[in-house]
């Protein structure tokens, strides 16, 4: 069994304009950075962590960066850990989305329907089970954090725990800089905790 730590990046630029980012890479807000070293000291304090892989998504490295530090550890970057591409509705308002698109905006959300030039959820938890399952091999007995997105966490945890990425609405509530812990073994996974951000505060 390996357990994963997955770490959502902090508030983002796109987050506080409310902007829709996907592969878009914005940076982190100043509330953001200040996030990422709550992060870290809380990590620190209470996981003993083998290794660190993170989205090449520069919010999300930035993220994760004071915790590597913290630990000593590299970061290894992977594209597999990227956000849900969002195609044509990339770092555009979601007021703009939501006039220009209306039916596809609605769509991707709740029917598993692809982003012009994008993705589906149901890519995306493609993707994303099988970096678990790659990572798991790699790592086993191990504390591996992951440094991702709220779309990846998303549609993980809607897998592991119904298995219908057409549930995924149902699966809202992963903050900016929190924590989730995941127990995976054999291809499934157990989410033990979900978007711990007391730490936050």
């Amino acid at each position: 069994m390996v357990r994963f730590l997955l770490l959502r990046h902090g508030k983002s630029e796109n987050n506080g304009a409310q902007r829709h980012s996907g592969h878009y890479d914005t940076p982190l807000s100043e509330e953001g950075r200040i996030q990422a070293e709550k992060a870290a000291r809380y990590l620190k304090e209470n996981y003993a962590i083998d290794a660190i892989y993170s989205s090449d998504l520069s919010r999300a490295v930035d993220t994760v960066r004071p915790t590597a530090e913290a630990f000593g550890l590299e970061i290894t970057l992977r594209k597999d850990l990227r956000e849900l591409d969002v195609g044509v509705f990339e770092n555009r308002p979601f007021s703009e989305i939501r006039e220009l698109y209306p039916v596809e905006s609605e769509g991707y959300r709740y029917h598993n329907v692809r982003c012009p030039g994008g993705e589906c959820f149901g890519d995306l938890g493609e993707r994303a089970m099988k970096a678990c399952e790659e990572l798991a091999s790699l790592h086993d007995g191990q504390t591996v954090l992951i440094a991702t997105h709220g779309g990846w966490i998303r549609s993980v945890k809607c897998l592991m725990e119904c298995g219908d990425i057409l549930r995924i609405r149902e699966f809202t509530g992963i903050k900016n800089a929190s924590v989730s812990v995941v127990e995976f073994e054999k291809g499934c996974g157990r989410f033990v905790e979900t978007s711990i951000a007391h730490y936050l505060e």
